[in-house]
């Protein structure tokens, strides 16, 4: 069935995506507390071309911030966040949404995939660093 199909697919993508941010942390500029990841626009962006190629990345941000994956004004993807004396604009991700997600269905998060391709971006892969 189609539609269970893409759903599937937009869970597995929200949740390896949820699972690969709190991998890398703190070193890629993330904010992460107990019920959110704060991520630049432009990372996460990236990450959803690499993962699935089934909907454009700003149809995904829609669907995510429909579906309150994505916690932020009514008319807006990104929140402000202070850090430091500078307030920044970030994505703010539920935690907590794709870790009951996690549990819900039971799925393996394709969060190596990601990582692999993280790894081939930044010049780590075959021995370059």
């Amino acid at each position: 069935m189609q539609v269970k199909d893409d759903l599937s697919n937009r869970v597995r993508e929200y949740v390896g995506i949820v699972e690969f941010l709190k991998k890398i942390g703190e070193k890629e500029e993330l904010h992460i507390s107990e019920n959110s990841i704060y991520v630049k626009r432009e990372k996460l962006e990236s990450l959803l071309e690499q993962f699935g190629k089934y909907d454009e990345t700003q149809m995904k941000l829609r669907i995510w911030k429909r579906l309150q994956w994505i916690d932020a004004p009514e008319s807006r993807i990104t929140s402000q966040l202070r850090i430091g004396n500078k307030r920044v604009q970030r994505i703010k991700i539920n935690r907590k949404v794709a870790e009951t997600l996690l549990e819900l269905v039971g799925i393996s998060y394709e969060g190596n995939k990601i990582l692999n391709s993280e790894r081939e971006i930044r010049g780590e892969e075959n021995g370059k660093n």
